[in-house]
């Protein structure tokens, strides 16, 4: 492994209810919800890692019907 290389585990989840979600502050010390139109609004925006940004497309293309139109 190279000495500058950075190490990524990304883990993307799909919602469609946020009212009974909440972040485990013993297991994560930062984490945040964006809406799908917030993460269109702001890709290649270096908002997100180049990971996640991959990882989304990924999702957006095999989930369900109501994301892939957005």
């Amino acid at each position: 492994m190279e000495e500058n290389q950075i190490n990524e585990l990304v883990h993307s989840f799909i919602t469609y209810d946020y009212n009974n979600l909440s972040i485990n502050t013993e297991e994560l010390d930062d984490g945040k919800f964006f809406s799908i139109a917030t993460i269109e609004k702001n890709l290649g925006k270096q908002i997100f890692t180049p990971n996640f940004e991959a990882e989304f497309k990924l999702i957006k293309a095999i989930s369900h019907p109501e994301i892939k139109k957005i």
